[in-house]
């Protein structure tokens, strides 16, 4: 009896090169939510087709609230009259679905106040063949966001990958994994922080009444800096395992490209992403749902 080679008798399955690129693309989506701690489970056949806004089905879970013990941050921006509440620990777990993969998989973010008085928000992932983590360091300073260290890991499938840059706001430097020095923007974020900026000009809108502004931010990726560009698309409500959400619509706005990225957040928990949509041009992407909080 002939034994067929192994490569032949998974071609019919999922070439291995694909998957390897389209895990990457799933995990590069540190464009909003970047890592997760994806704890994969088994494929059960049942391909993700529920609409954006369709209930998880996943069981409820309450939101507890932890005791704050972490420095009190009060500040507001220079000549903005709004007050900025401190910012809150949060744990937020997530249901993620790949689309033209069988896989479903969970995913944790979370901010940690350290005691130095700096922020420590982190994303860990892993499922199958791939992990991947993600933190970002930073400080507080006269309301302003300030990065101080970012660093991003990828094991698994393909070639490891290892990211860090150190921030040296006062000498305008960035510090990168190979020890090369770059130019640090004013007012540039890494691929982490920007996101939680952007949720302090959503609030802002909100506390002042103002139409909800087009945001754009300078963001380090790799050594150069690049221009991300968000618009507010609208509300829409959420049936989540914590309750039906109101939710802010968002959109990156890109001009050379059909990839769509959609999310929705949430003002009553302060500006929490409660839902995230990828779409690549050949209809492969990504699908994320909140599915647990606790603060």
């Amino acid at each position: 009896m002939r034994l067929r080679p192994v490569s032949e008798e998974y071609s019919q399955c999922l070439p291995i090169a694909r998957f390897a690129s389209l895990w990457r693309k799933a995990f590069a989506l540190s464009l909003f939510m970047p890592a997760f701690a994806l704890g994969c489970q088994l494929p059960t056949g049942e391909m993700f087709q529920e609409p954006v806004t369709s209930v998880m089905q996943v069981s409820p879970l309450p939101v507890t609230r932890v005791a704050d013990t972490g420095p009190d941050i009060l500040t507001a921006d220079s000549g903005n009259s709004v007050t900025h509440p401190p910012l809150e620990r949060f744990r937020a777990t997530y249901r993620a679905n790949y689309r033209g993969l069988p896989i479903r998989a969970n995913g944790v973010r979370e901010l940690i106040h350290e005691p130095d008085g700096s922020f420590r928000l982190t994303t860990e992932a892993s499922a199958m063949f791939i992990s991947v983590s993600e933190e970002t360091r930073f400080h507080v300073q006269n309301g302003r966001i300030s990065p101080l260290s970012y660093l991003y890991q990828r094991r698994g499938l393909g070639r490891n990958k290892t990211v860090s840059q150190r921030f040296d706001k006062q000498n305008a430097q960035i510090t990168h994994e190979n020890g090369v020095t770059t130019t640090l923007p004013d007012g540039a974020y890494d691929k982490l922080l920007y996101q939680l900026q952007m949720k302090r000009d959503l609030s802002d809108a909100a506390a002042e009444g103002r139409p909800w502004p087009e945001m754009n931010y300078t963001v380090i990726d790799g050594t150069q800096p690049k221009h991300y560009r968000f618009r507010v698309i609208g509300t829409e409500e959420i049936d989540t395992p914590i309750g039906p959400l109101m939710t802010i619509k968002t959109a990156r706005v890109r001009e050379n490209s059909a990839r769509e990225t959609t999310f929705w957040l949430s003002p009553e928990h302060d500006f929490l992403l409660v839902q995230l949509q990828q779409i690549e041009p050949d209809g492969s992407g990504f699908e994320l749902y909140l599915k647990g909080l606790e603060r």
